[in-house]
């Protein structure tokens, strides 16, 4: 369960997010490295995504 993945592998570098319900990778392009602190909210909001989603789950 990634919380983001980082690509820098190219000249344009990107910053995938799963900060949503369904989990897919978002990619969004980043102008330079201080620009993955634009999306602060994001990456803190993906924990919740899959507390929720595991406590759907039933324990046993």
């Amino acid at each position: 369960m990634p919380l983001a993945r980082l690509h820098f592998a190219s000249a344009t570098k990107y910053l995938g997010l799963f900060d949503n319900p369904d989990k897919k990778q978002d990619r969004v392009a980043l102008k330079n490295l201080d620009n993955i602190y634009t999306y602060r909210d994001r990456l803190l909001a993906t924990p919740g995504y899959y507390e929720r989603s595991s406590s759907a789950l039933p324990h046993g």
